[in-house]
């Protein structure tokens, strides 16, 4: 999360303010084009599923290279089709609840708050630069915040 927040969420606000101060914006809207469905809908989407995407790799990850582990160092006996029956029935519903929400709510986070900055910037490159420490601490906070209210509610 540390890393998509510092890496994604920065280069989301830095384009989409630039997108505000060229005055991109403005013409999308004179077009009649609502800014929402061009700029912000796809990143937020595509963000959602980036953060999906790496939560499944990271607990493959960690589940294969543990079970790996355990069974090189002969701490364990079982199958790997046993582990993974062990692992599938251990969890609950709340747990594969968890699995699929909280990434994509993070995902959406992660991506709607840089946006949200980008698009209430001055007009100036330094008030770009001013907003992108203050966009890495909303979207830290609000990331903490609402994984902590879905981790609560399942």
């Amino acid at each position: 999360t540390l890393i998509l927040i510092g890496r994604s969420g920065t280069v989301i606000l830095d384009e989409v303010a630039h997108l505000k101060i060229d005055g991109q914006i403005r013409i999308l809207e004179s077009h009649g084009v609502d800014p929402t469905d061009v700029i912000a809908v796809p990143r937020v989407f595509a963000t959602a599923v980036a953060v999906f995407a790496l939560n499944m790799l990271f607990l493959h990850l960690a589940l294969w290279s543990g079970y790996l582990g355990a069974a090189l160092t002969g701490l364990t006996a079982i199958s790997l089709l046993e582990f993974v029956e062990n692992v599938l029935h251990g969890m609950t519903l709340k747990d594969h609840l968890l699995l699929l929400i909280k990434p994509l709510v993070m995902g959406l986070v992660i991506a709607y708050i840089p946006i949200w900055l980008g698009l209430r910037v001055e007009a100036s490159a330094l008030a770009v630069r001013q907003a992108m420490p203050r966009q890495f601490v909303y979207s830290l906070l609000a990331t903490f915040l609402i994984g902590t209210m879905i981790s609560a509610v399942l």
